[in-house]
C-alpha cells in the first residue's frame, strides 16, 4: 500500500522494504524520481468530448495512475480508447488517445 501511496504522487519506480526490527517493522522507502507527462497525443480525430478535455492531464504535470485511468475512462465511456506510456529511463509519461491506441497500464 505504501509503494501505491508513491506510484499515486509520480514516483513510479518506489520500492519499499520491510524489515523486521523484532517487536517492531520498519518499513525503508526508497522513492525514485518523479514522473511527469511529457507529451499529449490524440490520435486520429480530434473531436474529444468537453467532459474530457477540460478534465485531461497536462504535459509537466506529475504523472498518476489514478488520474489518468480516471481521465481515460472518462473518454472510454464515450469513445472506447486510451494508452499511457511510462519510460523509466527520463522518468516521464506520454498518454495516448485515438481509434488507435489500447488502454493499457504502465509498467
Amino acid at each position: 500500500m505504501i509503494q501505491i501511496a508513491y506510484h499515486e504522487r509520480g514516483y513510479m519506480e518506489a520500492r519499499v522494504q520491510v524489515r523486521d526490527d523484532g517487536a517492531t517493522k520498519v518499513f525503508e522507502v526508497h522513492p525514485g524520481r518523479i514522473y511527469h507527462i511529457k507529451a499529449m497525443q490524440i490520435l486520429g480525430r480530434n473531436d474529444l468530448p468537453a467532459e474530457a478535455m477540460s478534465t485531461a492531464p497536462t504535459v509537466g504535470d506529475v504523472y498518476s495512475d489514478a488520474r489518468v485511468s480516471d481521465w481515460i475512462a472518462t473518454i472510454n465511456r464515450a469513445l472506447r480508447w486510451g494508452s499511457v506510456r511510462c519510460d523509466h529511463a527520463t522518468a516521464d509519461c506520454t498518454i495516448q488517445v485515438g481509434p488507435d491506441a489500447t488502454l493499457r497500464q504502465p509498467k
